[in-house]
C-alpha cells in the first residue's frame, strides 16, 4: 500500500552554522522542475531557490522530505518557511 501523502524520508537535517550563502556554497543541484539546492562543503543544504524565484534558507533542525509521488518538501519541523531576499 502506498502512503499517497509522504513517505518523511529525510535527506539533510543539519546541525545550525551561520554561513552567507555566497561564501558558504559548495555545490548546486538542479531538480527536474528548476529548483536549485546549494550545500556547504559537508553536503548540508545552505539555502534553496524554487524555480518560481523564492528562495529559502537553511535554519535549525531543516528538512527535506521526499514524497512517494517523487517530489520533495524543505523546511523546518514545524513547516515553517524563511524566505530569504
Amino acid at each position: 500500500m502506498q502512503n499517497s501523502v509522504a513517505s518523511f524520508t529525510t535527506f539533510a537535517a543539519p546541525k545550525y552554522k551561520q554561513l552567507r550563502p555566497e561564501t558558504g556554497i559548495a555545490s548546486e543541484q538542479k531538480m527536474p522542475d528548476g529548483t536549485s539546492i546549494n550545500t556547504d562543503a559537508e553536503g548540508e543544504i545552505v539555502f534553496v531557490e524554487y524555480a518560481n524565484g523564492v528562495k529559502v534558507k537553511r535554519n535549525p533542525g531543516f528538512t527535506m522530505v521526499s514524497m512517494k509521488d517523487g517530489s520533495y518538501m524543505m523546511g523546518a519541523p514545524s513547516f515553517s518557511w524563511l524566505q530569504i531576499d
